[in-house]
């Protein structure tokens, strides 16, 4: 069999986002001594960044992991060795780019294109309050709960998205 069975179209937007991901970097120096530089640290250390990093890749690693399975049921037996060693190098991959040390200039970056130095000095500010403390340690709660309501929302409109799929379907089929 040949290695192209593997790739659909799902996979290869996948890929394409994992590769952009992996090989983003910033194009010019930062000045790390600079205000703006250290405003952009100081708000991401004051908005725990590093721990909002490691659920994230977390998430990551799930959603790979749903993928790699699903990959799996595709590998003919005598394939099975080969696909191991590309999970592994996947994973290591994977751990080697989404480094804090690897990631923390481009974030600086991006929050410095985003904010000023005096906004990104407000922000650190606020979440160095016990209200932004909160804020940081209640996120994840808010956003679990939130992703909750969506999905029930998700799971009563399904009905509805379904018929509508069928209706086209049957739309489709009477047009051929």
């Amino acid at each position: 069999m040949q290695a192209g069975f593997l790739i659909t179209e799902s996979d290869m937007k996948f890929k394409v986002l994992l590769v952009a991901v992996m090989l983003s970097s910033p194009v010019f120096a930062l000045d790390k001594n600079s205000g703006h530089y250290k405003a952009a640290v100081s708000l991401m250390d004051a908005a725990d960044a590093t721990t909002m990093l490691r659920q994230a890749r977390k998430q990551m690693q799930v959603m790979l992991g749903d993928r790699m399975d699903q990959l799996e049921t595709k590998i003919p037996e005598n394939k099975v060795e080969e696909f191991e060693t590309y999970k592994r190098n996947v994973s290591g991959l994977m751990r080697k780019n989404m480094r804090w040390s690897t990631l923390k200039d481009e974030f600086a970056e991006l929050y410095m294109d985003i904010y000023t130095e005096s906004e990104l000095q407000q922000l650190a500010k606020f979440y160095n309050s016990p209200v932004g403390k909160k804020f940081v340690e209640k996120t994840p709660e808010l956003m679990g709960r939130t992703m909750q309501i969506m999905q029930s929302r998700m799971a009563a409109a399904m009905p509805e998205i379904q018929k509508l799929t069928q209706e086209l379907q049957a739309s489709v089929k009477t047009a051929e």
